[in-house]
């Protein structure tokens, strides 16, 4: 015959703990999203080291595929302080998910972030007289 602990085991059902992601391979992802994204950004061409010099420029690619080429930005550095703050927090945000899920769909999340900046980066680039990401 069957206790009352066993049987109220029973019923309840048992759920196993979401599996998590340690600190090492949540850096180790995190950081080689951060060195593909550059690569691909400053490319392999020669200029790449002085392409690098302007890597804290690099927000203003979010914008770079929406906005005329021509456009100026309202506020002059407001916008690169905000791109980095969203990078900051959301860096913050993403190494401090413990569970496997939650990480993985905040990591999707910095790669898209990353995917419009870069390109956002490379249309800039491209514009003559106008000193890109």
């Amino acid at each position: 015959m069957a206790t009352a602990n066993e049987t109220l085991d029973e019923s309840i059902g048992t759920t196993e703990p979401a599996p998590e992601i340690s600190f090492r391979a949540r850096f180790g992802l995190f950081a080689a999203a951060w060195v593909a994204f550059t690569i691909a950004t400053a490319g392999f061409s020669p200029l790449a080291p002085q392409l690098l010099i302007f890597a804290w420029l690099f927000p203003a690619g979010l914008l770079g595929l929406f906005v005329p080429p021509d456009w100026e930005p309202p506020g002059g550095l407001t916008i690169l302080v905000v791109g980095w703050l969203l990078y900051i927090g959301w860096s913050i945000y993403l190494l401090g998910q413990r569970k496997r899920a939650r990480f993985f769909v905040a990591y999707a999340y910095l790669l898209v972030f990353l995917l419009f900046n870069v390109a956002g980066c490379h249309a800039q680039m491209r514009q003559p007289l106008k000193i890109g990401c």
